[in-house]
């Protein structure tokens, strides 16, 4: 099961476990994203701190219809 809370600002907030390929593990807080597509955003100090392999480079397509290119990296979320 998953909990979470609520904020004042009515955003719904989870904690999850990411894991690095060495193992190493994070506790990160993010905002549930109606949708979703498979993806997590970490912040770059996560990524650095549990050593998360560079996959490739995507262009995601946002709500306002603009491009942003994007890195892909490979971790675990437990």
């Amino acid at each position: 099961m998953i909990r979470g809370e609520v904020t004042s600002d009515l955003e719904a907030i989870i904690e999850v476990v990411v894991r690095g390929p060495s193992g190493t593990q994070a506790r990160v807080q993010g905002q549930i994203d109606t949708g979703f597509n498979d993806s997590l955003t970490l912040p770059g100090e996560v990524i650095a701190a549990l050593g998360i392999p560079y996959e490739y480079t995507i262009t995601m397509f946002m709500a306002n219809n603009s491009e942003s290119e994007m890195n892909l990296y490979s971790a675990e979320v437990i």
